[in-house]
């Protein structure tokens, strides 16, 4: 068992329409990407025994591979009427849908005194298959904040500002 900090997270993705529906504001769209995150091993439990360790060669490195296929929608406030002056460079994104991701995690803790390393084999997710829903709010068509809720296979909430180019 162990505790971590904060360490170092970066993750890469992309979005691609599959299929516009005609005469409609809902799309189809295929979304991939990539996480790792290396965290920073604070305390280590061997056979759940508090233990000092050394915390420059410890390591705990989680990463995520993920696939999703969404339907989402368009609120364009600037065709309505009645709020284009006010939000007019605004539009609104609600989408939701399947995933399906892959995570892996390796772990090497290693003890102060004895000189004990616990390097257990990969640790991986017991679920795969997920739901997605979220929300993009675009500005101007190259600003959005985004928030998203993932569930069954994780139990999550994040927000993001994406600069599209």
């Amino acid at each position: 068992e162990i505790t971590t900090r904060s360490g170092f997270a970066w993750c890469l993705g992309m979005k691609a329409l599959i299929y516009e529906f005609a005469n409609s504001n809902i799309r189809i769209v295929g979304d991939g990407s990539y996480r790792t995150a290396d965290l920073d091993v604070e305390k280590g439990y061997f056979n759940g025994a508090k233990n000092a360790i050394s915390k420059i060669n410890s390591r705990f490195v989680i990463r995520e591979w993920q696939a999703a296929l969404l339907a989402v929608a368009d609120i364009d406030f600037s065709a309505m009427s009645d709020c284009e002056e006010a939000l007019g460079p605004y539009r609104l994104s609600p989408y939701g849908g399947i995933t399906y991701s892959e995570v892996n995690g390796r772990i090497r803790l290693v003890s102060v005194a004895p000189d004990t390393v616990y390097h257990p084999d990969e640790i991986k997710s017991s679920k795969n298959v997920g739901i997605v829903f979220g929300c993009d709010l675009v500005m101007k068509d190259y600003v959005s904040l985004n928030t998203e809720v993932r569930l069954i296979d994780e139990t999550s909430v994040s927000g993001g500002l994406a600069v599209l180019f």
